[in-house]
């Protein structure tokens, strides 16, 4: 029980961080016409995350 809460805030976190880098992401390419290095490693690193996590999910309900 505790680690499901566990996975279900990490997978918020990781929604999280990739919002805020995608948001990162449209300001630099509206105001400099290119995406940024901070912002792509936030979106990256969001989404690497949250595949993680829900694969521990998966594997968690023996779905996988």
């Amino acid at each position: 029980m505790k680690n499901s809460k566990k996975l279900k805030i990490q997978t918020r976190l990781s929604v999280v961080i990739i919002a805020v880098g995608t948001v990162l992401m449209a300001g630099k390419i509206y105001a400099d016409s290119e995406p940024g290095a901070i912002p792509l490693f936030l979106t990256i690193f969001g989404a690497g995350w949250y595949f993680y996590t829900r694969y521990k999910i998966q594997l968690k309900d023996g779905k996988g």
